[in-house]
C-alpha cells in the first residue's frame, strides 16, 4: 500500500471514531440539558404566579442564551417592580425571538407602553398580536381604551363591538332641552340600557348633521362600576341673529361685510330644527337676495325639507366669448323645492323641483339661450364607499342629475349631471393635520341657460375651485374657464398651526387641476394647473376665513382670494 494512502485511511478511521464518541457525549447530555431547562422555565412560571417578581429577575440574570419565554418572564417582572424600560428592552428582544408565537408578549409589550402614555405605539404592538392570531377579549378591549383615549371613538367603537361593548347603561343630551324631546329622541339611534353599536353612532351623526343646529359635539363615556358606561353627548349649538352674545350675533350678520353681504340666520326655531337663513349683496353689478327654509318633515329626522328663494340682478363679462364689450346683464327670479332623505348610515338621498325666470339683455342672445322660463327637476345620492376609522380615512362619493325645459322662443329640454369622489385622511390625532382630495366632472346638454354653465376659476358663487384662476373681470362674472362639461381635481393639506379658546389658525398647500369640456369662453381649453398655499382662521368656532395664493403655472398669473366658509 502507498504510504499516503495508508495516512488517509488512518485519519478518517480516526475522524470516525472521534465523531462516534463525541455523539455518545452529547445524545445523552441533549436529553438532560432540555430536561433543565423546563424545570427552569417551570420554577419562573411559578415565581410568576407567587408574584416573586425579584426573585424572577434575579434567577434570569445567571442565564448566558436565554430564550424568548425566559425573556418574556424577565420583562414581566421588570414591569411590576417599576422599570419600565429595562422591561421593554426584554420583551422586545423576546418577541423578536418568538416569531408568530409572540402575541402575548405583544400584549404585555403594548402594557409597558401604555403606562408611559405612549398610545400609539401600544396601539400598533396590539395590532401586531392580532395579525399573528391573538384574538383574546381582552386585546380588542385594551384595543378600544386605547383609540378612546386618542379621541378616536369610531375606531374604539369597532373593536368593542367585536366582543359586545360597549353597554350603554345611562344616555344623556347636555346641554338639555335644545330640541324637541320627541325629535331628539328620534335623532339619537343608540337607546339606554343597551350597546352602543358603529352603525348607531354613525346614523346619529348623520340626523344630528341634517338637523343643522349643532356647530359640533362630543361623546363623553364614563365607567361604571359594573364595567357598562353612561353616554353623554356635549352639544353646541350654531350661533345666529338670537346668539346669547351680542359679539357673536354681530359677527354672525357681518361676517362677509368686506365682501359687501349681509347674512341672517334664525335656527332651531321654537326647538324644533326649523332653520332660516338669508343673505344681501349690495356690490354693483352683483345684487343678490337669497332665502332659504329647511326642517325635518313630520318630526322626522331623517327626512328633510327645504325651500329657497333666489333674486339676483348681474352683469357679466362675457367678451371671452367674441361678443360686444358692453356688460350682458341677467335678471333670476329661482324658487326651490325639496326633500333630503337619510337611507341608512352610508347613504343619503335628495330630490327636487327648480322653477326660474330669466332676463337678459346686452350682446349675448345670438348666442345662447337667454330669457325665459325654466322647470327643472333634480336628483342626487351620497354614499360613503369606505371608512377605516383606525386610520382616520374616509372616502365618499356623490352624483347629481337635473332635467329641465326651458322656454324662450321655442321650448327645449336640458340636462345636467355631476359626479364627484372626496376623501379625507386626519392621520394625527385631534385633526391638527388634514389630507383631502376631491375628484369631479360634469357634463351639460341641450338648450341650457348660460348662467347654468359650468364655471372654474374663483368667484363667490362657484364651488369649481382653480385658486390661480380669477373667475371674475372688474367685478363681472364670465372671466374665467366656462364651458358645458368640466374636469376637476383639488388637493389640500392643513396643518392646525395655532389654537386657544377663541381662535385656530391652519395653514397649508393646495393643487387644483382642471379642463373645460366644449368651451365657451377663449381660456380653459388647454388643461389647467393651479398650485399655492391657503391660510385657514376660525373665529369662536361661528366660522372660518380663508385667503388663499394661487399661481396658475402655465400663464405665471397670481392671485390672492378671501372666502369665508362654515365652521
Amino acid at each position: 500500500m502507498h504510504p499516503a494512502k495508508g495516512l488517509m485511511t488512518f485519519l478518517l478511521a480516526g475522524s470516525h471514531i472521534c465523531v462516534l464518541v463525541l455523539a455518545v457525549l452529547i445524545l445523552p447530555l441533549s436529553p438532560a440539558r432540555a430536561q433543565d431547562d423546563q424545570q427552569k422555565l417551570a420554577t419562573l412560571y411559578e415565581l410568576r404566579d407567587r408574584g416573586d417578581w425579584q426573585q424572577i429577575v434575579d434567577a434570569t440574570a445567571e442565564l448566558v442564551r436565554p430564550d424568548s419565554q425566559q425573556r418574556f418572564l424577565r420583562g414581566l417582572a421588570l414591569a411590576h417592580l417599576g422599570k419600565l424600560p429595562e422591561a421593554e428592552a426584554e420583551l422586545r428582544q423576546a418577541a423578536a425571538h418568538a416569531g408568530k408565537r409572540s402575541g402575548e408578549i405583544l400584549i404585555e409589550l403594548a402594557g409597558v407602553q401604555f403606562k408611559q402614555s405612549r398610545y400609539g405605539e401600544a396601539r400598533r404592538n396590539l395590532h401586531r398580536a392580532i395579525s399573528v392570531g391573538d384574538t383574546d377579549p381582552y386585546v380588542f378591549n385594551f384595543l378600544a381604551s386605547l383609540y378612546y383615549l386618542e379621541g378616536n371613538l369610531e375606531a374604539a367603537v369597532k373593536y368593542w363591538n367585536l366582543v359586545g361593548k360597549p353597554g350603554i347603561q345611562e344616555l344623556r343630551v347636555e346641554p338639555d332641552g335644545i330640541l324637541d324631546p320627541v325629535l331628539m329622541d328620534r335623532a339619537l339611534a343608540m337607546s339606554p340600557s343597551s350597546e352602543l353599536k358603529l352603525q348607531s353612532l354613525r346614523l346619529t351623526d348623520r340626523r344630528l348633521d341634517l338637523l343643522g343646529i349643532f356647530a359640533r359635539r362630543r361623546y363623553d363615556l364614563a365607567a361604571r362600576q359594573d364595567g357598562r358606561f353612561d353616554l353623554t353627548i356635549q352639544t353646541a349649538e350654531k350661533a345666529d341673529v338670537r346668539a346669547d352674545s351680542r359679539l357673536s350675533s354681530m359677527i354672525m350678520v357681518a361676517r362677509e361685510i368686506p365682501f359687501q353681504t349681509l347674512n341672517a340666520d334664525v335656527r332651531n326655531i321654537r326647538r324644533s330644527a326649523v332653520n332660516w337663513s338669508s343673505a344681501f349683496r349690495w356690490k354693483s353689478g352683483n345684487h343678490l337676495f337669497a332665502s332659504r327654509l329647511s326642517a325635518p318633515l313630520g318630526r322626522n329626522p331623517n327626512v328633510l325639507y327645504q325651500a329657497d328663494v333666489t333674486v339676483r340682478d348681474e352683469e357679466w363679462n362675457l367678451s371671452g366669448w367674441g361678443l360686444e364689450a358692453s356688460p350682458t346683464r341677467l335678471k333670476l327670479v329661482e324658487t326651490k323645492a325639496g326633500i333630503t332623505s337619510i337611507a341608512g348610515d352610508r347613504w343619503v338621498w335628495s330630490t327636487g323641483v327648480a322653477v326660474s325666470h330669466r332676463t337678459v339683455s346686452g350682446g349675448l342672445q345670438p348666442v345662447a339661450p337667454a330669457s325665459g322660463f325654466a322647470l327643472a327637476s333634480t336628483w342626487g345620492a351620497r354614499f360613503d364607499f369606505l371608512r377605516v376609522p383606525e386610520r382616520r380615512i374616509k372616502v365618499s362619493g356623490e352624483a347629481r342629475w337635473e332635467l329641465g325645459r326651458f322656454w324662450d322662443s321655442t321650448a327645449a329640454l336640458f340636462t345636467l349631471g355631476e359626479v364627484a369622489i372626496d376623501g379625507s385622511w386626519k392621520p394625527q390625532k385631534e385633526e391638527r393635520l388634514v389630507i383631502s382630495a376631491r375628484a369631479q366632472t360634469g357634463r351639460s346638454a341641450g338648450s341650457i341657460p348660460f348662467d347654468r354653465l359650468f364655471r372654474l376659476g374663483m368667484d363667490r358663487d362657484s364651488d369649481l375651485l382653480l385658486r390661480g384662476h380669477k373667475g371674475t373681470r372688474d367685478g363681472l362674472k364670465g372671466n374665467g374657464p366656462m364651458g358645458s362639461g368640466y374636469l376637476l381635481s383639488n388637493v389640500d393639506v392643513q396643518t392646525r398651526l395655532y389654537r386657544n379658546g377663541l381662535l385656530s389658525f391652519s395653514a397649508g398647500p393646495f393643487l387644483d387641476s382642471g379642463q373645460i369640456l366644449e368651451a365657451r369662453s377663449n381660456s380653459g381649453r388647454l388643461w389647467m394647473w393651479d398650485t399655492g398655499l391657503e391660510g385657514r382662521l376660525a373665529l369662536l368656532g361661528l366660522f372660518q376665513l380663508a385667503v388663499s395664493y394661487g399661481v396658475d403655472t402655465r400663464s405665471g398669473d397670481r392671485l390672492v382670494f378671501w372666502r369665508v366658509l362654515p365652521q
